[in-house]
């Protein structure tokens, strides 16, 4: 199964990606987010832990400076997946359990959480903030059943004007073995 996530609206659509299947290539069913006010931006899956992680947006905004309507807490919301395929074979309602790591107050995964990665770890997750460089990178880490904030780093390298400074982190990529 592919997860699409809509950037305006709470949704994540599913699209059957087994070449076998007679639904090759189609929507297959929608996991509606009504905490993702302001649509989804970056996703993973958490294949061992069988979950979705999706980064929704505390506002509508494309520079820090002009949000458009009422500012939210980013999050991170969690979806558990495991029993989606099973579900939709059986034509019942995706209707999936999920959990939100941030939320009320928290804005520890800065306004807009962007970019999302998975490690050779199953455990750590990383997450830009494409509007804060003081949140760069979170880092979430899994401990026992859920997910949790386990550091975050800044992205500053010199002046805000400093054109050889990293700004507006979309994207992360780091090495199997974690070093870089």
């Amino acid at each position: 199964l592919a997860y699409v996530g809509d950037e305006n609206v709470g949704r994540v659509y599913i699209v059957d990606i087994n070449g076998a299947s007679d639904r090759y290539h189609q929507h297959i069913g929608t996991i509606y987010l009504a905490e993702a006010g302001y649509g989804t931006r970056g996703m993973v899956v958490s294949g061992p832990n069988r979950e979705l992680l999706v980064a929704a947006p505390g506002a509508r905004q494309v520079f820090k400076l002009n949000p458009t309507g009422p500012v939210a807490d980013a999050k991170i919301i969690v979806v558990d997946i495991a029993k989606v395929r099973e579900r939709l074979g059986d034509g019942l309602p995706i209707d999936p359990s999920y959990s939100i790591l941030g939320g009320p107050g928290s804005n520890a995964i800065g306004d807009e959480p962007y970019g999302m990665a998975t490690t050779a770890r199953a455990d750590i997750i990383l997450v830009t903030s494409r509007l804060q460089d003081s949140k760069g990178v979170a880092i979430l880490k899994r401990s026992g059943t859920g997910w949790a904030m386990d550091s975050v780093q800044p992205l500053h390298l010199g002046t805000s004007f400093d054109s050889f400074d990293v700004n507006n982190a979309q994207g992360v990529v780091v090495t199997s073995d974690l070093k870089y």
